[in-house]
């Protein structure tokens, strides 16, 4: 795993231990949980989206690449602030470094 995963985790379950009281565990157990369901399912929404790329045309992918670059470029113009990641997003990108990581070997 990523140092930046376990970060992650251990952030988290750090939270949730220093949080840790009584009347509030429910609470605190049943927001995690609605955390990681939010996560995995953003996840799931991005495998699909990965699948249904996999299947365009190549010069359907080349028009969106090149909208991209112009958003992009847009964006550095204006000098606008990146949103922050979400979960699902940081799982994403450790992931798929991972993968292309042993693709370059």
């Amino acid at each position: 795993m990523d140092s930046a995963v376990l970060r992650l985790i251990f952030s988290r379950l750090y939270s949730l231990v220093r949080l840790y009281n009584p009347v509030t565990m429910h609470r605190l157990r049943s927001s995690a949980l609605m955390g990681l369901a939010a996560t995995v399912s953003n996840l799931s929404v991005d495998l699909l989206r990965f699948l249904k790329v996999a299947v365009r045309s190549r010069s359907s992918l080349v028009a969106e690449n090149l909208f991209l670059r112009k958003q992009l470029a847009f964006c550095q113009e204006r000098e606008v602030k990146p949103r922050r990641l979400t979960d699902a997003a940081r799982i994403a990108l450790v992931f798929w470094s991972c993968c292309l990581r042993g693709n370059r070997r």
